[in-house]
């Protein structure tokens, strides 16, 4: 692969690590500058495709948690309309405990004993 020539200004830290790892490890200066940049490269698109992988986790969730919200949202509906239901029979059935009380009421009334006679 052909090199080319890169002029760069680092601070003074920088070039001080710069020094120091290449005096321990015996590697040029450019190589350790190419090995770095290399390495920051591959962790970026670790970093992008563990990104994208957790989005797609995130997206499926978001999917299987709207069907799910989608299906109690059905249940709901369908109790209340029971419920409802529920409610309207109760009415009736009141209403027909009413109307049996009031006629058990009038045939008490006429059924009293002849005894009775003087209770009005």
């Amino acid at each position: 692969m052909a090199k080319v020539q890169v002029n760069l200004k680092l601070s003074k830290d920088a070039s001080e690590l710069l020094n120091n790892i290449s005096s321990e490890t015996g590697k040029t200066k450019a190589a350790i500058i190419e090995e770095s940049l290399s390495l920051y490269y591959k962790n970026i698109n670790k970093d992008l495709e563990f990104a994208n992988k957790s989005l797609e986790i995130l997206e499926e969730q978001n999917k299987q948690l709207q069907i799910a919200l989608s299906t109690l949202n059905k249940i709901t509906e369908e109790k209340e309309r029971l419920i409802e239901e529920k409610e309207k029979r109760i009415q009736d059935l009141l209403k027909t405990i009413d109307l049996l009380e009031a006629k058990y009421k009038k045939f008490d009334d006429n059924n009293k004993s002849w005894w009775q006679f003087w209770k009005k």
